[in-house]
């Protein structure tokens, strides 16, 4: 449930974000209006034309709706704190703990992702180094390099679960 929330406040912090006023139409000349056969000389360049303004106008559209790096960057930001924001719920409530000890949940969540980044990133790096795999064993890989990836990621969740649970041993009770 978090990650479809996450994803619909992605796109809708991606549409917040885009300032498109307009959509370009499209406009082909139809056969009916260029003679009895519709391939004359005439409507043929005419199609021709139409096609390549509707082309260039699509082409400009396509150029306006590219994000630039500070939209990139607000967007990244946001998906972060929002992401942040679910783990740390996530460690709050799904973990029972007994009621005289103190809750922790940001600096597990603040490790998980820190880890999961690092991981990611790291793991990245590992997976275009070895991309001659993908030759020989095709998707096969794929499928492999994804499952270890969701395993290094669950990884990641247990560690910030672990930092929570060692900074609650010593904690005062909560009043």
């Amino acid at each position: 449930m978090a990650a479809c929330v996450l994803a619909w406040s992605l796109v809708k912090v991606d549409s917040a974000l885009q300032s498109v006023t307009s959509s370009p139409k499209i406009v082909m000349a139809s056969p009916s209006a260029s003679g009895a056969s519709g391939r004359t000389p005439d409507a043929t360049a005419g199609r021709s034309t139409a096609l390549s303004k509707a082309h260039g106008a699509l082409k400009k559209r396509v150029n306006r709706a590219l994000h630039t790096p500070l939209e990139e960057a607000l967007a990244s930001a946001v998906m972060l704190v929002v992401g942040l924001a679910f783990l740390a719920a996530f460690y709050r409530y799904a973990v029972v703990h007994p009621k005289d000890v103190k809750r922790r949940f940001w600096p597990g969540a603040l490790t998980a992702v820190g880890s999961w980044l690092a991981v990611s990133w790291f793991f990245g790096l590992y997976v275009v180094s070895m991309s001659s795999y993908a030759l020989y064993y095709g998707s096969l890989a794929a499928v492999a390099v994804m499952l270890i990836w969701l395993y290094l990621t669950s990884l990641s969740l247990v560690v910030g679960a672990e930092v929570n649970a060692q900074l609650e041993v010593g904690a005062p009770a909560e009043n």
